[in-house]
């Protein structure tokens, strides 16, 4: 299994660089992909950001994308509230509804799983503790390069002072620096399937 499929530039522009993100993540082997997404789960999980979480926020993820059922299903049976997102074009902000089990989804508009929702109302983003953050690449400081929608970038400005965000990725996604914008918004720490990276907020 090989760990790191390749090294990237430290600096191109935003969508060269999703472009080659995608492209890496999306030609890993299946057997390598089962492999990472499973020491990853045991690392998150295992950390105490997680257990001592009440409310998390989860993506559910979405083509190569490392998986973050186990995870899920790990915060349910551990009594936890557990929501994921939904976006909607019209919209520019995410919106939080509550996940029972992962047979309770449907398909939204970008083709992306997401909660079943009838007439439920939206978790506020002050309930949670936590909120797992997807990406194409990371930097060490936090730096996330998102896949242009900016929804994250504005619902991370509307959670508690105290809420941690943490992105996920395999580990050639954590790169030396990203093209950032000043509306970006930063995540707190990362996890890979090698390591936790405690962010630096500077």
């Amino acid at each position: 299994m090989v760990n790191d499929p390749g090294s990237l530039p430290p600096y191109q522009d935003k969508q060269s660089l999703r472009n080659e993100m995608a492209a890496r993540r999306a030609a890993l082997t299946q057997p390598d992909r089962l492999a990472y997404d499973r020491r990853l789960t045991d690392i998150f999980c295992a950390q105490t950001f997680f257990r001592d979480a009440a409310a998390v926020l989860v993506y559910l993820a979405f083509r190569s994308e490392p998986s973050t059922d186990t995870i899920i299903e790990t915060a349910l049976q551990a009594g936890k509230l557990v929501a994921a997102p939904q976006t909607r074009r019209a919209g520019p902000i995410m919106r939080a509804f509550r996940l029972t089990n992962l047979q309770d989804v449907t398909v939204g508009e970008w083709g992306m799983r997401e909660p079943r929702v009838v007439v439920e109302e939206p978790i506020a983003p002050e309930v949670f503790d936590l909120i797992v953050v997807p990406g194409l690449a990371f930097t060490l400081r936090g730096d996330r390069l998102g896949y242009g929608g900016g929804y994250y970038d504005r619902y991370l400005p509307l959670i508690r002072q105290d809420a941690l965000s943490v992105g996920i990725g395999y580990e050639f996604q954590v790169i030396d620096r990203l093209p950032a914008e000043p509306f970006d918004r930063r995540v707190d720490g990362l996890v890979t399937p090698s390591r936790v990276i405690a962010c630096a907020m500077d």
